[in-house]
C-alpha cells in the first residue's frame, strides 16, 4: 500500500515522466505473458494470449505500459475463480496519424463482475466493491487509480465493461509512433538468422529480483545460452572468481542488488589478476535507461548497457557483436603470433 500510495503521490504531482524509446511491443506483450501466466497457474485458471501485429517496433514508456496492464491483469486474476478464464489479447490497426499505429490491449474474464453503481468509482482512490467474496481478495484500492492514471499521461484511452456475475473487460489504446531499425540492428540482423553463435555459450544472470530474474532467465534460455544464477553482486563477483577459464562467456549484471552492487561487482572483477576473467564481457541490465546511466556504466567498465524492460532482439544483437569482436581478436592474435614465428630465425622449424 505505501508503494502504491508513494506512485500515485509521484504521478499526481508529475513526478513521473513519460520516456518512450524505441522497442519491440511484442517482446513487451510476452514478458507479461510469462508473469501473469505464473500466477494464473497459481490460482487454477486458464490464460490464453494472442497477439496480432504487423509493425512490432515502436517507440514506447515500456516500463508504465506494462506495470498499467499489470495492474489490470492482475485484477482480472484476483476477481475470476479457480476454473475461470482470463483472455488478453493485442491487436494492431490503423492509426489517422500518419507513421502512427493503434495499438490495442484487451483483457476479458469470465471473474466476478461489478456492479453498474461500482464502475462509476473504480478508478477512484481506495475504491473497492463490497461483496462477501471480493471482501476476502488482497488489494489497496489503489491499482486501478494508477492505471488509469499512467494510461491518461501517456495519451491513451481506457475502456471498461462488465457484468456482475459474468464477468469484466477492459481496453487500452495506444497511438504509438513507429520506429525504425537501428543502424546496429540492420547490420547484425541477417546474421541473427543465419549463424549460431549464441548457442551454447554460458552466461551468468546476476539479479536479485526473482520475477526479473525468472523473466530474463526465460529470453536467455530462448537464445539458445545456457544461465547460471547469482542473487546478489558478491555472490556474482565470487562465482566469477572461482570459475574455471572459459566457464563464462558473458555477464548480465543488474544494477540495483543488496550486499553488492553491480557497479561495485564488475569494478572487483575488473581487477581479478587473471587476465580472462578480468576482461569477460559485462552487461548492465537496468531499469535506468539515460544517457547518463549508459555512459556511467561504461565508465565503470562494462562492455554494453541494456535498458529493462529486455528486448530479446537488441540482447542477440549486443552478444553477437561482443562474441565476434572477441573471435576476431582471436584470429588477429593467432595470426600475429604466426606471423612473429616464421619472422623469427631462432625459432625452431
Amino acid at each position: 500500500m505505501v508503494n502504491d500510495v508513494l506512485d500515485l503521490s509521484r504521478i499526481e504531482s508529475g513526478k513521473v515522466l513519460i520516456a518512450e524509446h524505441p522497442a519491440d511491443i511484442t517482446m513487451v506483450f510476452r514478458e507479461l505473458m510469462i508473469v501473469m501466466q505464473a500466477q494464473a497457474e497459481e490460482r487454477s485458471i486458464d490464460f490464453s494470449c494472442e497477439n496480432h501485429v504487423q509493425h512490432a517496433n515502436v517507440y514506447i514508456d515500456s516500463a508504465h505500459v506494462s506495470r498499467a496492464l499489470l495492474n489490470i491483469i492482475s485484477n482480472s486474476l484476483k476477481y475470476t475463480m479457480p476454473g475461470g478464464h482470463v483472455w488478453f489479447t493485442l491487436e494492431e490497426f490503423p492509426s489517422e496519424k500518419d507513421g502512427y499505429g493503434t495499438y490495442v490491449y484487451n483483457c476479458r474474464d469470465n471473474g466476478l463482475g461489478m456492479s453498474r453503481e461500482f464502475q462509476e468509482h473504480i478508478f477512484e482512490p481506495f475504491s473497492r466493491e463490497k461483496t462477501v467474496v471480493a471482501g476476502s481478495i488482497e488489494g489497496t484500492g489503489l491499482g486501478m487509480t494508477i492505471t488509469r492514471q499512467l494510461i491518461d499521461a501517456m495519451d491513451g484511452v481506457l475502456l471498461l465493461d462488465s457484468e456482475k456475475g459474468r464477468g469484466t473487460t477492459m481496453q487500452v489504446r495506444l497511438e504509438l509512433r513507429f520506429a525504425q531499425e537501428s543502424k546496429e540492428e540492420e547490420e547484425f540482423r541477417d546474421v541473427s538468422e543465419e549463424e549460431d553463435i549464441l548457442e551454447g555459450r554460458r552466461v551468468l544472470l546476476a539479479e536479485d529480483n526473482e520475477l526479473n530474474r525468472q523473466i530474463a532467465a526465460f529470453v536467455l534460455a530462448d537464445l539458445g545460452l545456457e544461465i547460471e544464477e547469482a542473487t546478489d553482486g558478491l555472490k556474482a563477483y565470487e562465482m566469477v572468481r572461482n570459475s574455471p577459464p572459459g566457464y563464462y562467456d558473458a555477464v548480465f549484471m543488474d544494477i540495483q542488488m543488496p550486499v553488492m552492487d553491480g557497479y561495485e561487482a564488475t569494478e572487483k572483477i575488473r581487477k581479478l589478476l587473471r587476465p580472462d576473467l578480468a576482461s569477460i564481457p559485462i552487461i548492465a541490465m537496468t531499469a535506468n535507461a539515460f544517457d547518463i546511466d549508459r555512459k556511467k556504466a561504461l565508465d565503470m567498465g562494462m562492455n554494453e548497457h541494456l535498458p529493462k524492460p529486455i528486448d530479446i532482439r537488441k540482447i542477440r544483437i549486443v552478444l553477437q557483436k561482443i562474441f565476434r569482436q572477441e573471435e576476431n581478436k582471436m584470429r588477429s592474435e593467432f595470426r600475429e603470433e604466426s606471423v612473429n614465428r616464421l619472422s623469427d630465425p631462432s625459432e625452431e622449424r
